[in-house]
């Protein structure tokens, strides 16, 4: 902190903070009416939903000024401990949903005089979530069975099974696998093998689900 005159407040407080928040929107029946000819009309809307609740927070204060903090140069350092069980920094946007989860520290200094504004800074934070325990990763496989001419075609019947390394990965890191074709069964021949990676993220409020 660099004050360069004296600033009249006796504390300077740090609050670390993480916020869940979840916004999403729902095509809902506005209207209805009844038709010359019977049949039910709709008129639909997007309605707005939100949900928001705190997942972190810790107040701390990190200087006691006697009335008045002098000029000059500060340096106060500070610690605290995340609980065991605290989310990882979040963030997901698709189409009319929005969801994430954030984290900041905050530093305040409040005058004694009302005329006199607050000095604060605001920083983001962000946390990650230890990996799991990697234990190794199991193969996973599947049957398959190779098309013939017609459905009526037996080929026989093959076996692919691929295992990763680990199950835990960072980004730019080179994820290596092994699969093990079994085609001893197949009359067909194989022309190639590929691998599909899929992410799934999912975002959960009550009863809703996205």
């Amino acid at each position: 902190m660099n004050l360069k005159k004296d600033f009249p407040s006796s504390d300077l407080e740090i609050k670390v903070k993480g916020r869940e928040k979840l916004k999403w929107q729902e095509r809902v029946v506005k209207s209805q009416h009844v038709n010359e000819d019977g049949i039910t009309e709709y008129e639909y809307e997007w309605k707005k939903f939100k949900k928001d609740k705190d997942v972190f927070f810790i107040k701390l204060n990190l200087f006691d000024f006697d009335s008045v903090a002098p000029a000059g140069q500060y340096t106060f350092p500070f610690s605290f401990t995340l609980p065991a069980d605290a989310p990882g920094s979040f963030f997901y946007e698709q189409g009319r949903t929005k969801a994430y989860i954030r984290y900041s520290v905050k530093v305040k200094m409040d005058p004694d005089e009302d005329k006199i504004d607050s000095m604060s800074f605001k920083q983001r934070l962000v946390i990650r979530e230890p990996p799991p325990q990697d234990k190794g990763q199991e193969a996973f496989g599947r049957q398959y069975n190779p098309k013939g001419c017609c459905c009526c075609c037996d080929r026989g019947q093959g076996l692919i099974e691929t295992q990763f390394e680990k199950h835990v990965y960072s980004s730019n890191e080179i994820a290596r696998a092994l699969t093990n074709i079994d085609a001893s069964k197949v009359s067909a021949k194989a022309e190639s093998a590929a691998i599909e990676l899929y992410q799934t993220i999912s975002l959960k409020h009550k009863h809703f689900r996205f």
